[in-house]
């Protein structure tokens, strides 16, 4: 981490922190880390294509699933399937805020 963050180690480390404190505290839920779209192929349906298999193993198996969106963008795509706005913080050092979200699963009908 020294070699990737340099002089902003201890800045990436209380970063790290504050995702850490506010997750939460649902003992099973899917916690989805990190997702991401070249810039210059976003709005092709990707970030969608990458989620769907988890969000439908979530569904089969009735748990929920949680992720912070940076960017008003990624937060309409993850409302698109199926999460809610569940709490924002701000980054450090005037980082931008970030929008928690939570999705529970959903009930197929039979």
């Amino acid at each position: 981490m020294a070699r990737v963050f340099g002089w902003r180690l201890p800045l990436a480390l209380r970063t790290q922190l504050r995702f850490e404190r506010r997750h939460p505290l649902s003992p099973r839920h899917w916690y989805l880390h990190y997702l991401g779209v070249e810039p210059r192929r976003q709005g092709r349906g990707l970030g969608g294509a990458l989620m769907s298999p988890v969000l439908e193993q979530c569904d089969r198996e009735g748990v929920p699933a949680y992720l912070e969106a940076s960017s008003d963008r990624s937060r309409m795509l993850y409302e698109r399937n199926g999460f809610t706005l569940s709490g924002t913080f701000d980054m450090p050092a005037k980082g931008p805020p970030v929008r928690e979200m939570w999705r529970e699963p959903s009930i197929a009908v039979t």
